[in-house]
């Protein structure tokens, strides 16, 4: 029999080092943002060549998501996360020392598949170390790996340092080490099954054994306004604010780091608090709401607006991915829910050009009715996703009562807990 201590005791190792990666990965991903400007002035290359280059590492992502998801589950999470941080380090590495179309090119289809083979197969894999909070832990780290990058680039730049070598190298650098840390802490695991925080229920063992296709009936409609929100606000709203003091890097990581920042905020709440499957409608409607100020707001966009925009379309890309996590959580068994979890990720990086899409459509800003549009999807999301909650907790109320009456129990009515009889899937 296994030691139960020691294997909580390797658990504990391997958990916030799997964190950790999936940090240090979401930082590679997003600190390009901030680079571009300087790439424009000290490389002398096109805005569209560069918005070529940006669009590259999404069509590494996507194959790296869907293959990392069916490689994760027939290989091992760990195998497919650690080669996938290899990569995006090789990736990493190279822009650093090479600047020009091709090297651009290369290193940012690399990052873009050993991203989508770390942030499928990792959050796999912290799911499977701790059944109770281990994907939306994940979906903190990446997060707060996302609002980092191009914040520290940023700053690079207002340092005046060498920010085409140093941002690069600091990121490679830092997967370097977390890749190292994260094989080592990872190499005895005594046991290859999860270990949870508490027992899982039968009501949730139930779930679980239901088709793949109903987590994603449910999660998919969530997946599509994470980065859909996220792009509004640190690459549409930077274009449209007036012309200050602060550089056009520092402006688009502030911008991250308020919407990223709010996202990893509001997640964390959520947590503590215990938050339901409500978050799943306001989550949507924050969308809702914040899409409209955007496309109302107009060509000129103002720092309050870009606050209000931040903190609405944050909090929207926190709840969404909260409970689009969850949702795969509680509707697969950890064998099948890597390739699960690459179909969400692939949603949600397909919301990432909505507001591209909307920009194309209106360049000057000035005609609110694609934004408009944005907006009544985003509340159509959230009305669809109420009736859902509101049929599932009629169907656990007859279930309750039918369970009840057969065992001679009286039932009384009542609203059933936010936790959805599924305890592990919400819990702490």
């Amino acid at each position: 029999m296994v030691n139960s201590r020691r294997l909580g005791a390797g658990v504990g190792r391997i958990f916030p080092a799997v964190l950790a990666l999936l940090f240090v990965t979401g930082w590679a991903a997003n600190h390009f943002a901030a680079v571009m400007p300087v790439l424009i002035v000290e490389e002398g290359l096109s805005r569209a060549f560069l918005s070529v280059v940006f669009g590259v590492y999404a069509l590494g992502l996507l194959p790296g998501l869907l293959g990392g998801g069916m490689l994760a589950d027939r290989l091992g999470n760990r195998a497919v996360a650690l080669a996938g941080a290899a990569v995006v380090l090789s990736g990493t590495a190279s822009m650093a020392f090479e600047h020009g179309p091709a090297g651009l090119l290369v290193g940012r289809l690399a990052v873009g598949v050993g991203a989508g083979l770390v942030m499928v197969a990792g959050t796999a894999w912290a799911g499977s170390l701790n059944e109770t909070s281990g994907t939306t832990s994940a979906g903190v780290a990446l997060t707060a790996g996302f609002a980092v990058g191009p914040v520290i680039s940023g700053g690079l730049v207002e340092l005046g340092l060498h920010v085409t070598h140093v941002a690069f190298l600091l990121s490679a650098v830092s997967i370097c080490c977390m890749l190292v840390v994260t094989a080592v802490a990872s190499r005895h695991r005594s046991s290859p099954y999860p270990v949870t925080v508490g027992d899982a229920s039968d009501d949730r063992t139930s779930d679980q054994d239901r088709p793949v296709t109903v987590a994603l009936a449910y999660a998919l409609p969530q997946a599509l306004w994470i980065f859909s929100c996220a792009t509004a606000v640190f690459v549409v709203l930077p274009t449209r604010l007036p012309d200050t003091a602060l550089s056009p890097s520092m402006t688009t990581g502030l911008a991250a780091a308020l919407c990223l920042g709010s996202a990893m905020i509001v997640q964390t709440v959520a947590r503590v608090l215990d938050w339901g499957s409500w978050i799943g409608v306001v989550g949507p409607a924050a969308a809702c709401v914040g899409m409209s100020v955007v496309g109302f707001g107009g060509a000129s966009a103002s720092f309050a607006e870009l606050g209000v925009c931040g903190v609405l379309l944050g909090a929207a890309y926190g709840f969404c991915l909260r409970r689009g996590l969850l949702d795969i959580s509680r509707y697969t068994r950890p064998h099948r829910r890597a390739r699960a979890l690459g179909v969400f990720y692939v949603v949600s990086y397909l919301g990432f050009g909505l507001p591209l899409l909307a920009t194309q459509l209106d360049p000057d800003g000035n005609d609110p009715s694609v934004w408009v549009a944005l907006a009544v999807l985003a509340g159509c999301t959230a009305l669809c996703r109420w009736g859902m909650n509101y049929g599932q907790r009629r169907a656990e109320r007859r279930t309750a009562a039918s369970t009840a009456s057969g065992a001679g129990i009286s039932v009384r009515e009542g609203r059933p807990s936010e936790r959805l009889t599924c305890p592990s899937a919400d819990s702490r």
